[in-house]
């Protein structure tokens, strides 16, 4: 109980709530198209009401235009693909656990630092990278 009442539990308890949206039958995955619609409802859920600089929120998704809805793929930001890492299973479905985790990332490279997006980038992937190659001599 105690975790979930820290800023990251929170988003957490968003997730698990919004999730069940996409993944009725409790699978605990779902297609890429999903799994993308997700992760930019609980960023706008995590981002309403915060008076972050609006400048440094990368919007997942551009909004639709006309009157045809447009493929969430046709709307994806590149730079935010860069950012979620999201990890396929080899039927190209996004797992619960890869869904947060990116949910998390962006919270880290959006409001973390100075608000610049492309440093906590950098940043976040050299920690990454570190910790993978520390964890790499751990297990030899």
């Amino acid at each position: 109980e105690d975790s979930m009442s820290s800023p990251e539990g929170e988003v957490i308890q968003q997730c698990i709530e919004i999730w069940k949206k996409y993944d009725a039958n409790y699978t605990l995955e779902v297609s890429l198209e999903q799994s993308l619609l997700f992760i930019d409802q609980v960023m706008r859920s995590v981002n309403d009401g915060k008076k972050h600089n609006t400048k440094n929120q990368i919007r997942p998704l551009a909004p639709a235009t006309g009157s045809e809805p447009a493929s969430v793929f046709a709307r994806l930001n590149l730079t935010f693909c860069r950012q979620l890492k999201l990890r396929l299973t080899a039927e190209n479905r996004v797992l619960f656990s890869s869904a947060v985790i990116a949910v998390l990332r962006l919270m880290v490279i959006q409001q973390g630092g100075d608000g610049d997006i492309r440093k906590n980038l950098a940043e976040l992937d050299d920690f990454e990278k570190e910790a993978q190659e520390a964890g790499g001599e751990n297990m030899a």
